[in-house]
């Protein structure tokens, strides 16, 4: 189980959030790690799927932390450039978000950590599993100029 989802209480979720946001991510590697160790697959057929926050979870892990670990992942209206929105107070739900994230304009903590785990700060010349993004220009969540800003600087390192 990956600590930040609310399925397991208050308590896990906020093992999650913020500042202790790497939790995480380091969850889900730990997930990916024992279905390989426990020959349940192969990093040749292990796949991850995230939408929205959830699409920071995987992009983070499978793209930047672990890629190593996964043959694909799929990025279904994903929250990539996590930094950027979280900066500018106008964007529709970067209050509500300051929630889950924290405030980087207030806290040079807050600030460090989100960047230490946004999936666009953190893409680097490696070699990728196949990624597929799904994108939506409606939705008032996730805007997609990250998307696209994400996409181009994923193109920069193939």
């Amino acid at each position: 189980m990956v600590r930040g989802g609310g399925d397991c209480g208050i308590d896990w979720h906020d093992q999650g959030k913020l500042t202790k946001k790497q939790n995480s991510f380091e969850d889900l590697a730990s997930c990916a790690e024992w279905l390989i160790a426990n020959r349940l697959t192969h990093p040749n057929m292990l796949a991850a799927k995230g939408s929205s926050a959830g699409g920071t979870l995987v992009a983070q892990t499978c793209l930047n932390m672990r890629p190593e670990l996964f043959k694909a992942c799929v990025l279904e209206v994903p929250f990539l450039d996590i930094l950027t929105c979280l900066l500018d107070s106008k964007q529709p739900l970067t209050m509500t978000d300051y929630l889950e994230f924290g405030n980087p304009v207030q806290s040079k903590e807050i600030y460090e950590s989100i960047l230490s785990y946004s999936p666009y700060d953190n893409l680097s010349q490696k070699e990728y599993p196949a990624i597929f993004i799904q994108m939506s220009l409606n939705d008032p969540r996730v805007p997609a100029w990250g998307t696209l800003k994400f996409i181009e600087k994923l193109r920069d390192f193939a």
